[in-house]
């Protein structure tokens, strides 16, 4: 039963089995740094992942439990929808990599997402019910008003900042929990998912109530869900008890709310009386980050686990997030040593198609860790917009 189904807590280390292949049938990796190249495999790679909805190595887990094998069934007979979450993720870093090295080929790709998004008129086309992750189609929305100056992406992105502020079910303290079923539980993902569409959004049309959500979900999760004096985040808290839950050292949940903190400080205006507040715990969850690096430039999947196995989606979205600070000119230019160990790591863990590997499985559910790696969207999406950020700097 533990090959087939690993439930873990902060302290149980992912699949024996997996980390010993990990550490002794490791693939060879063609790349040994960031280089455009390796840019343009990726994003080759994220635009037929974003074209072919059953695609197994990016959008499905890989088989091998009974918990990925009934997903890989599932999503084989019932595609996610173009506003899922793993579209969402590839989308993101598409679109980070089309700013700095424009093609046809990712221009085209977002807008075919888009155009699935919303109708001409500017109409929502999404599903229900509604969840957190929708939001992450939300900010691709946005991005896509910015680089076609249509007003129907922004008309579409304000339906459905209006759906989060009127109809999603809210907390005793006004935000919205992950699961529209359990209301008072917060978990760390919906900081990096829905607070920088809220924020962006609101700040982009000027919509204060937006806005507002987006900076009350966030801070909210500062006061009650992260350690005080580490800045790393619990999985999640619930309203109805004192304390954070779940893993207290999930790298790829401190990676959701890095994340949160970089896309957010990114679109406050500077005097905004919450942004030095949401600066100081970014700047000490950075640093607290930087010093559990592995010499080989990732994190460990559960940070205070020193036999841990990597994770490449945290240790992108920590690495994207370090290097946002640094380009706002938060973080010390010394950081970008972190940051470039980050994505040479990263890279030796890309195969020789522009797939990036070693990605903890998806979550089961609070406290409930898988037990193996393999491709994610995850990683692939975050990782070359990290890449981006990378090669723009180092010209």
């Amino acid at each position: 039963m533990l090959l087939a189904s690993c439930i873990v807590g902060a302290s149980i280390e992912a699949n024996l089995v997996d980390r010993i292949r990990a550490r002794f049938f490791k693939p060879k990796s063609p790349w040994e740094d960031v280089s455009t190249e390796l840019m343009s495999q990726m994003a080759s790679e994220s635009i037929r992942g974003l074209g072919e909805p059953r695609r197994r190595d990016l959008l499905v887990p890989a088989v091998g439990r009974k918990s990925n094998i009934e997903e890989a069934i599932r999503r084989q007979l019932v595609p996610d929808p173009p506003y899922a979450l793993p579209y969402g993720c590839l989308a993101y870093g598409l679109a980070h990599a089309n700013r700095i090295i424009p093609s046809v080929e990712s221009t085209t790709a977002l807008r075919r997402i888009g155009r699935t998004l919303c109708d001409d008129d500017g109409n929502l086309k999404l599903g229900t019910p509604l969840l957190v992750e929708y939001a992450l189609a939300g900010w691709l929305l946005l991005e896509l008003s910015e680089i076609d100056q249509e007003p129907r992406y922004l008309k579409a992105a304000g339906q459905l900042a209006e759906l989060y502020l009127s109809s999603y079910p809210k907390s005793s303290h006004g935000t919205l929990g992950y699961m529209r079923e359990y209301p008072e539980q917060l978990l760390v993902d919906s900081v990096g998912l829905l607070c920088p569409f809220l924020v962006r959004y609101g700040i982009a049309s000027n919509d204060q109530a937006a806005t507002n959500l987006g900076v009350r979900q966030l801070t909210t999760f500062l006061e009650n869900g992260c350690d005080p004096t580490s800045g790393i985040p619990w999985h999640a808290y619930a309203t109805t008890r004192k304390g954070g839950f779940g893993a207290s050292d999930w790298a790829r949940g401190s990676g959701w709310l890095a994340l949160g903190l970089a896309e957010v400080v990114t679109y406050l205006p500077a005097n905004h009386p919450v942004r030095s507040i949401l600066i100081a715990h970014w700047s000490k969850l950075a640093a607290t980050l930087i010093a559990k690096q592995r010499d080989d430039g990732l994190w460990n999947w559960a940070l205070h686990i020193p036999s841990a196995s990597p994770d490449t989606s945290a240790s992108a979205m920590i690495a994207l997030s370090i290097q946002k600070g640094i380009t706002l000119k938060i973080f010390p230019e010394s950081y970008f040593q972190s940051v470039r160990k980050a994505t040479a790591g990263i890279a030796r863990c890309t195969n020789a198609k522009g797939v990036v590997t070693q990605a903890l499985y998806d979550c089961q559910g609070v406290g409930h860790y898988p037990a193996g790696f393999g491709p994610s969207p995850y990683a692939q999406g975050f990782a070359l917009a990290a890449f981006s950020l990378v090669v723009t700097t180092d010209r």
